[in-house]
């Protein structure tokens, strides 16, 4: 039994199991070690059984894995962070400071990125487009060259909503021929 525990789970559950000698209904939660050393998080629920004497005979245990719920609170709590970044914005913020937690966002829900950003038409007339971007290092922007500025305005004028999860691989609109370095 106390292999799958590691040290501090092992006293959770003697603690636990001393409870239920006790006579204590409860629930807790602990985390199983597995043999690839990964650990699954589990919700233990237990009743002690009594005797017909009203001895303690031994108790019920019921076991829930409950990574689907962690993973769940995790992504809720990484959601509530944004919305409250996004709630302390203000008409002096500028793109940055949108996009500072967005990128948080992604590094702790471990999200692979490389490059992520967003484009800003300052002009539709001029065709003037600022891509704002940001990857591991900080937060950059570059007014894009016309040709790149009007497939950004040609896609809001559309309505059009593009995500590119990797332009090298995914060239669909032939891009990457228009840009230096590409």
């Amino acid at each position: 039994l106390w292999a799958f525990f590691d040290e501090q789970n092992q006293a959770l559950m003697r603690f636990e199991i001393a409870r239920r000698k006790e006579g204590v209904t409860g629930a807790f939660e602990v985390s199983i070690v597995q043999p690839d050393d990964t650990s699954i998080a589990c919700l233990f629920s237990h009743t002690p059984l009594l005797d017909r004497n009203g001895h303690i005979s031994g108790s019920f245990s019921m076991v829930t894995d409950i990574r689907e719920r962690r993973e769940r609170e995790h992504h809720q709590a990484l959601l509530t962070r944004l919305r409250q970044s996004v709630w302390q914005l203000d008409s002096t913020s500028g793109v940055v400071d949108l996009l500072r937690p967005l990128r948080n966002l992604l590094e702790d829900s471990a999200v692979p990125f490389r490059v992520f950003g967003v484009n800003i038409i300052e002009s539709a007339e001029d065709v003037r487009v600022r891509a704002y971007t940001t990857g591991e290092a900080e937060f950059s922007s570059i007014l894009l060259a016309p040709v790149h500025g009007s497939k950004v305005i040609e896609f809001w004028q559309q309505g059009e909503i593009v995500n590119r999860t990797d332009l090298h691989n995914d060239d669909s609109m032939s891009e990457l021929q228009t840009w230096d370095g590409a």
